[in-house]
């Protein structure tokens, strides 16, 4: 991946392609971004991450994302109006799934 930084808005790139999913459980998360996300507001500020591209899910799924605010965490939701829950979970993950986001957030960290 990479990414921009200009004041407190950070932009990033990124591309992951998985080789085997494990056994993991629960929602999926993208961790390790290169700023953490801001937490002075009540909500998630203006943190967004779009999928552009993403290949060989179990399911119909439209993966989006946000910031967890005060970590370098970006939690992946599931955008399909079909689901009965925003959270993307692991089992909608194959051992080949791929995907493309780009995530714009605030930080804290102005330098």
């Amino acid at each position: 991946g990479r990414y921009i930084k200009v004041g407190r808005h950070v932009t990033c790139w990124l591309q992951v392609v998985l080789s085997n999913k494990g056994s993991s459980s629960g929602h999926v998360r993208i961790q390790g971004f290169p700023y953490a996300a801001s937490n002075l507001d009540s909500t998630d500020e203006a943190a967004a991450g779009v999928s552009a591209y993403w290949s060989a899910l179990a399911s119909a799924a439209t993966p989006g994302g946000y910031m967890q605010k005060g970590t370098t965490k970006l939690i992946l939701i599931n955008n399909n109006s079909a689901t009965v829950s925003p959270s993307l979970g692991h089992g909608v993950l194959t051992n080949t799934s791929g995907f493309y986001y780009q995530v714009c957030y605030n930080t804290l960290a102005v330098s």
